[in-house]
């Protein structure tokens, strides 16, 4: 008997107060779906992220009328690149730290000839800012 009448009341309640009870409906409808909205937006960027950070790449691309002094030249430059690589490697991770303001982690820096010639740093590492969480905001 009690149940029946606090039902009966919040209906009437309800019922009373039709326009505050969409907009308490609506109200609860969208932020329900901002909520669901925000997580999926979240777990998407972090999927891509990892997709893409997983296959960045430079290439250069050569033409095939290339003499075979040019190829000679090329083999002598890309030794010599390899080399300066590693020695600039510090001053190249001050500069990246300068202009993103945050500490930079640079691996072996060399030039790799697999899929054509390019350039290849390993082990990038860019700290996350403890504030706003730990880990790695690049790696």
């Amino acid at each position: 008997m009690r149940a029946k009448y606090v039902l009966s009341e919040v209906m009437t309640g309800l019922w009373r107060n039709v326009t505050m009870t969409i907009a308490m409906i609506i109200t609860m409808a969208l932020s329900l779906g901002m909520l669901g909205g925000g997580i999926l937006l979240f777990w998407q960027v972090d999927r891509m992220e990892k997709f893409f950070f997983a296959r960045v790449e430079v290439s250069i691309f050569l033409k095939a009328d290339v003499t075979d002094d040019q190829r000679s030249a090329l083999a002598v430059a890309v030794i010599r690149l390899d080399r300066f690589l590693e020695a600039q490697r510090a001053r190249l991770a001050a500069e990246i730290e300068r202009e993103i303001g945050r500490p930079v982690e640079l691996g072996a820096a060399g030039v790799t000839l697999r899929g054509g010639p390019g350039v290849r740093i390993a082990g990038v590492r860019v700290p996350e800012d403890p504030e706003w969480g730990g880990g790695d905001l690049l790696r």
